[in-house]
């Protein structure tokens, strides 16, 4: 089996608590925001704190996910590893992770948007 990973860096004016807060509800708002990328999400293990472990359904593929939020001065940056485990040696091509990447960013700052549009939750 080959691996390919995308890693993806976000600035967010957002602090960090504020965006680990709005991660925390990701399998909620995720499929609402990219319902035809996000299929379901399921909490496997945990509460939503450190450590909670969430299955993503997108389809037949096996990808791993590490995210990681970290402070700066007025907001933080959103990093995020994908690691795509590979059937056999064949990997995906580059311009397919490069569009990967996109997504994840847009994701990303659909999420941002989401959590901006409601205040009152987050």
């Amino acid at each position: 089996m080959s691996t390919a990973t995308v890693e993806v860096e976000v600035a967010s004016p957002f602090p960090a608590d504020k965006v680990f807060k709005v991660y925390n509800d990701f399998h909620n708002i995720a499929p609402k925001v990219f319902p035809k990328v996000f299929k379901s999400i399921e909490t496997v293990e945990g509460d939503g704190g450190v450590g909670t472990i969430r299955l993503f359904t997108f389809g037949d593929d096996s990808i791993d996910y590490r995210i990681k939020i970290v402070p700066t001065d007025g907001g933080c940056v959103y990093k995020q590893t994908v690691i795509y485990n590979c059937k056999g040696d064949e990997k995906p091509s580059a311009e397919f992770l490069k569009l990967e990447k996109e997504l994840y960013e847009k994701t990303y700052k659909a999420i941002e948007e989401y959590a901006a549009a409601h205040p009152e939750v987050y």
